[in-house]
């Protein structure tokens, strides 16, 4: 008698079986009240979170070690958090200078991303000297990463691509640069709107050119990848040359991800 009075209150109240929920739910993905969990430090990735180890090998410059790279641009939020845990003197110092382009350059700083911190805090840092993206990576524990450790990223490795995670040819379609050559200069778009490379990083192509570190003694360091308003295809070329920038100059074109080594895991976790 229980098992029958069991059966009629699930039918008039419309009871659905636990597993069966479960199932829709599954695939009504994503849902408000779930989240995705941290992702997990192996001994095999002991890369800070947010990066991605990048293989070393055999380069024609000799032999990279294995090195952990961001796997998207510093973001004008990012940079502004950063700001803002600097001491009062220095952050205002600093917060004057960024957000403006040098002169001469073609694009104003009306693209410059500091204005837009708050409203769009997902686009790239630009219009920031390559000194002070240093100075970013250095307070996150972090560097700017070698122009081989770049170029070795970009091209995959031994893989050898071509453009950055691919040998097809650029379009508009799968990165952020201008479609012809009249479009005139674009817009900057999120981080990470884009497909990323087979190593997980994303826009390395396009968006916005990013420092590789230079020496002290150098006076102009170079930015590689292209930009939004990048529309010559042999700019996106892993083994493109770069770009050429003064230390101290400002571009709403250029942008940075900084790199860290490979640390072991501790053995004690």
């Amino acid at each position: 008698m229980t098992i029958w009075w069991i059966v009629l209150r699930a039918l008039t109240m419309g009871w659905t079986p636990p597993q069966i929920d479960e199932f829709r739910d599954e695939y009504n993905r994503p849902l408000p009240e779930r989240r995705p969990r941290p992702a997990k430090r192996s001994a095999a990735e002991p890369c800070k979170p947010g990066m991605a180890r990048i293989e070393g090998g055999r380069f024609a410059s000799g032999q990279i070690e294995a090195f952990c790279l961001d796997t998207h641009e510093v973001t004008v939020g990012a940079f502004h958090a950063y700001v803002q845990r600097l001491e009062s003197g220095e952050g205002d110092r600093l917060q004057r200078r960024v957000g403006h382009v040098s002169a001469g350059e073609a694009i104003g700083k009306g693209h410059c991303t500091w204005s837009r911190r708050e409203r769009a805090p997902q686009r790239p840092m630009n219009c920031v000297a390559v000194d002070e993206a240093a100075e970013f990576c250095e307070f996150h524990g972090k560097r700017l990463p070698k122009d081989v450790e770049w170029k070795w990223a970009a091209r995959g490795g031994a893989a050898a691509y071509k453009y950055p995670g691919t040998n097809h040819k650029p379009s508009a379609e799968w990165l952020n640069m201008l479609q012809a050559a009249d479009d005139r200069y674009g817009e900057l778009r999120d981080v990470g709107s884009y497909a990323p490379t087979p190593s997980g990083i994303y826009d390395m192509a396009g968006n916005v050119w990013e420092y590789v570190a230079c020496e002290t003694a150098e006076p102009r360091c170079s930015a590689r990848g292209g930009s939004f308003a990048t529309f010559a295809e042999e700019e996106l070329r892993s083994a493109f040359a770069g770009r050429q920038h003064a230390r101290e100059a400002r571009s709403a074109e250029v942008g940075f991800r900084c790199a860290d080594a490979v640390h072991a895991e501790d053995p004690g976790r």
